[in-house]
């Protein structure tokens, strides 16, 4: 029923569509760990925005407030030439465990910038962009093995793309601490 309601509220709220599935923590906290989440991005012309409530990523309009924004293959935040925030995206190390990136402490993140890619002119971060996709001889798009981080002023959460199929991201994400 939940994977029913976040799809419909997506829906509503942009063309994109949702499913998100949590694993609940004996932890008295309301962020909860190592959830999943399937965002829709293949749209071409507009990008889906989510923000963070309550330790879940959700989907939101483009005048609130969200953490970041996808649409196919590229990726935003509300920082730098995108947004008055401060942060931006971390990558982490090929093969770096997603369990070991507990806090944003010691991070350096990259605020989004205008970009030329592909013959466009993009305003985007060009961090994540650029890192988290290996592209094959044959167009294959393959995620790569990788933990990225997000910060926006006192959020932020990291996330790995497990799977993606054209423009259709599954990721595992979850909240951080933000210490700086």
């Amino acid at each position: 029923m939940k994977n029913v309601q976040a799809l419909l509220l997506g829906c509503l709220i942009s063309t994109a569509s949702f499913a998100q599935n949590s694993h609940t923590s004996a932890k008295s906290q309301t962020v909860v760990s190592a959830q999943t989440l399937t965002i829709d991005a293949s749209d071409k012309t507009n990008f889906v925005y989510l923000g963070l409530e309550d330790g879940k990523l959700v989907p939101v309009a483009e005048t609130d407030t969200w953490i970041f924004g996808v649409r196919r293959y590229i990726f935003k935040t509300q920082t730098g030439s995108n947004g008055a925030f401060t942060g931006g995206a971390y990558v982490g190390a090929q093969g770096e465990d997603f369990k070991t990136v507990t806090s944003c402490e010691g991070k350096t993140f990259e605020a989004d910038q205008v970009i030329s890619m592909l013959g466009y002119t993009i305003s985007a971060n060009s961090l994540i962009t650029s890192e988290w996709y290996d592209y094959d001889d044959t167009g294959a798009v393959t995620p790569l093995d990788k933990v990225f981080a997000i910060s926006r002023d006192s959020d932020c959460f990291k996330f790995k793309i497990l799977s993606y199929a054209t423009g259709v991201y599954e990721i595992q994400y979850e909240q951080l601490n933000l210490v700086r």
